[in-house]
């Protein structure tokens, strides 16, 4: 060594973009290696909010008999 490590620099700065799907190739690989084109999404929707989640009233760990090892 010559000298000891210098400074950090600046390297592979990400700067995100968006890109028309109409101008990327899409291409459907099929289990046996062959490729097909496919055509793009031409409609989508908007998301929707989600249903809330039910859970059980008593988890099986709580249930009397039952040990929960930690």
């Amino acid at each position: 060594m010559t000298a000891p490590p210098g400074d950090g620099q600046v390297y592979g700065v990400y700067t995100p973009g968006y890109v028309d799907a109409t101008q990327v190739p899409h291409i459907a690989v099929h289990p046996d290696g062959t490729r097909s084109e496919i055509a793009c999404a031409s409609e989508t929707l908007e998301l929707a909010p989600a249903a809330p989640r039910r859970f059980p009233s008593r988890c099986r760990w709580d249930r009397p008999g039952v040990r929960r090892w930690v």
